[in-house]
């Protein structure tokens, strides 16, 4: 499916529900919960929120934060490579307790043959 940029009424979504988001995260980012976010949401195809908010540096003077702004992920990539895993696990393409080789014939050597899709 390609993505277009659009309005929220164009994606069947609530206008008044996006400016309920776009206050919240405004006011987390204002009270120093989060230095800065980067959000977009789309649905049938629609773009409706493309934004940025805060800046790129905990400094006063730091630039604003760009909506092509990279975040270290660090220890955050466990859940997300995990949720991404359980469709195939679902749909019978990956088995939990199976060998990392076994899909990554690559992932050798090292002893990573001892390492487990878990």
């Amino acid at each position: 499916m390609e993505l277009r940029q659009g309005t929220p009424e164009e994606a069947g979504i609530n206008p008044n529900t996006i400016d309920i988001i776009r206050n919240r995260v405004q006011q987390l980012v204002q009270h120093g919960k989060d230095q800065g976010v980067v959000f977009q949401a789309a649905r049938r195809g629609v773009i409706f929120v493309d934004e940025a908010f805060g800046l790129l540096g905990p400094e006063p003077d730091s630039l604003p934060l760009p909506k092509d702004a990279l975040f270290p992920l660090a220890s955050l990539t466990k859940p997300i490579t995990a949720t991404a895993l359980m469709p195939l696990v679902e749909d019978g393409l990956v088995g939990l307790n199976r060998p990392v080789h076994e899909y990554i014939p690559e992932f050798v050597g090292g002893n990573k043959e001892a390492v487990l899709v878990h």
